[in-house]
């Protein structure tokens, strides 16, 4: 009995033992499941963490190759416009030569008849001829091949006793001659004298041929500051005080003041040559440079513009308001972006006038007119002036669709907008400053764009006052310093992020 109980509790320790046995065996198991979990969650936690920085890592590096992407269309596109630049450049030599070819052939007789003249001893009948060329080139209408040699012809028989001119005559032969040989204001001299002398006839000629003179030789980059265009101004009223029938005096006087930022003398000044012009139209077509004329109409559009930007116009004349006036100034630009095509100066030549047809869509507020313009102009090459006013139209747009205003038409959203007032921005911020001839921008834009100025200018001034820095010495390995096409400190808020 004994033994049937002692070999029960043997069994019984035995099935406990081995209960113990296997609970401690499941502890270890779970222990060993835990840590299995832990490790595949902290796995799992490494590979979604390795994951993310890789993601963020290649979205920056996405961002980064998008942003060389643009950085290098935009070069290419300001690269191509610099190109075209120097084709126009090319394109205005070559029609310059042309008319001066055409003008030398319709003189062609003129030739043969001096030099028979002088061949007979009688080139004192041409003198007055002569001295009629001169007072043309005095006034605007510059020698070409034929008149310089009938000029040089009555020089040369004056100087060998042949003939006599009155008074100053051949002084103002002689100074003509040499500003139409060496143009770089070498002449002044001899005009000035003739200017302070006493023949009231060439008087005022003197001193139009000085208001060119002065004017051509003035810094086209700075007539503002530039003393000449001063002394151009001052010589031109001259010669129009002394009844000089011409329209040069006032044309070279309306390219300064405008430059100048005076823009109501300026306006008066352009609109004092227009009225010359129609008062002599066909004379004018027959004998005046076509560049002139346009020159006319343009200058004539543009002040209208500054003026109607400020609410001016009527200060000039009273029957001129703000809508009036843009629309007089559209009329005259579209003239004269005709006649460049006419001069056979081709779109680009066109759209160098034409461009200034965008301010008057930002001051009539037809921001749909506005980009298509602007997508026109820069189809065919990157101008300052016309990404300004296209950067204005998309941004005012993208601000009225925030607003909740209508889309102006139906593939244009806030999306679109945004995108055109950027892409516009990121080529302006790679363009030298000089292109925006910031002081005329200025005055084309309404006041309430001065910011807007400010911050589309910020980069392209920063660059230029690094390389002015530069060439003074004062700054070493200036262009490592540059700020790239992109970068954000001088992009507006709109663009930024």
């Amino acid at each position: 009995m004994s033994d049937q109980v002692e070999t029960q509790q043997t069994r019984q320790k035995t099935v406990n033992d081995i209960w113990l046995e296997v609970q401690r065996e499941q502890a270890a198991f779970n222990r060993i499941i835990r840590w299995l979990v832990g490790l595949l969650i902290i796995a799992a936690l490494i590979a979604a963490a390795a994951a993310a920085v890789s993601y963020f890592e290649f979205r920056d590096m996405q961002t980064a190759h998008q942003k060389s992407i643009q950085d290098a269309r935009v070069l290419a596109k300001l690269d191509s416009g610099e190109a075209a630049r120097e084709r126009q450049n090319m394109t205005l030599e070559l029609i310059e030569i042309r008319e001066a070819g055409v003008a030398a052939r319709e003189n062609a007789q003129l030739v043969r008849s001096v030099d028979r003249a002088a061949a007979d001893g009688g080139a004192q009948a041409l003198a007055s001829l002569a001295v009629a060329a001169a007072k043309d080139h005095a006034a605007g209408i510059r020698l070409n091949s034929a008149t310089a040699h009938l000029v040089a012809t009555i020089i040369d028989e004056a100087d060998a006793g042949a003939l006599q001119l009155e008074g100053d005559g051949l002084a103002f032969l002689r100074a003509i001659e040499l500003d139409w040989t060496s143009p770089t204001g070498e002449a002044a001299e001899p005009l000035l004298a003739i200017a302070d002398g006493n023949d009231m006839e060439l008087k005022p000629y003197a001193h139009s041929a000085l208001a060119r003179l002065y004017y051509t030789n003035a810094n086209n980059n700075n007539l503002q500051g530039d003393s000449k265009c001063d002394q151009s101004i001052s010589h031109g009223d001259t010669a129009v005080a002394l009844g000089i029938e011409a329209i040069g005096p006032s044309l070279w006087k309306g390219e300064c003041l405008r430059k100048q930022g005076r823009t109501q003398e300026a306006y008066r000044a352009f609109a004092r040559a227009h009225d010359w012009y129609e008062d002599n139209r066909t004379y004018a077509d027959e004998t005046l440079p076509m560049d002139h004329i346009r020159r006319v109409h343009h200058g004539v559009g543009t002040t209208l513009i500054a003026l109607a930007a400020r609410d001016e116009a009527q200060t000039v004349d009273s029957a001129l308001d703000t809508v009036t006036a843009l629309d007089l100034a559209e009329q005259h630009l579209r003239i004269a972006a005709d006649m460049r095509v006419e001069r056979g100066e081709g779109r680009l030549g066109e759209v160098y006038t034409a461009e200034n047809l965008g301010f008057i869509a930002v001051k009539r507020e037809d921001w749909p007119v506005a980009l298509d313009h602007t997508s026109y102009v820069d189809s065919i090459v990157p101008l300052a002036w016309n990404l300004t006013v296209r950067y204005i139209a998309a941004a005012e747009i993208y601000q009225s669709l925030v607003d909740g205003g209508e889309a102006p038409s139906a593939g244009l959203n806030r999306s679109t907008a945004r995108n055109i007032a950027c892409d516009t921005e990121r080529t302006l911020a790679a363009m030298r400053y000089e292109y925006f001839d910031e002081d005329e921008l200025r005055r084309l834009l309404p006041a309430k764009y001065a910011e807007t100025i400010d911050t589309l200018i910020a980069r392209p001034k920063a660059t230029f006052d690094a390389r002015q820095l530069e060439l003074e010495g004062r700054a070493m390995h200036a262009d490592s310093a540059l700020p790239t096409v992109l970068d954000q400190s001088f992009m507006s808020e709109l663009c930024r992020n």
